[in-house]
């Protein structure tokens, strides 16, 4: 869910739609989802997109 909100927010500053708090919401979404990945849990996730990212 995080990542869909961090896609929203990326794609709605990229077809111009600005708010004050734009900056603020991605860095908000960015940090719950460094939280999300720092786990146990998260260490799969965190190895395939080390793969993914070129």
């Amino acid at each position: 869910m995080m990542e869909g909100a961090l896609a929203g927010l990326n794609a709605a500053a990229g077809l111009g739609y600005t708010s004050e708090s734009l900056e603020a919401d991605r860095q908000y979404v960015l940090s719950q989802l460094e939280g999300l990945r720092s786990g146990p849990v998260g260490e799969k996730i965190r190895k395939g997109l080390a793969q993914a990212i070129l």
